[in-house]
């Protein structure tokens, strides 16, 4: 019991840690695709 607690302990902390990581990526990844196409449909539109 003491074991498992502490192992499914420790795999939820690796997921809840790993989770908001690729999550914060992904936001800032596709913020700046997106504002990257943004300013590049601005420029070819003048």
């Amino acid at each position: 019991m003491g074991r498992r607690s502490e192992g499914d302990g420790e795999a939820w902390i690796a997921v809840e840690v790993r989770a908001p990581r690729w999550a914060v990526w992904c936001v800032a990844v596709c913020s700046v695709v997106m504002g990257m196409a943004g300013v590049a449909l601005v420029a070819l539109r003048w």
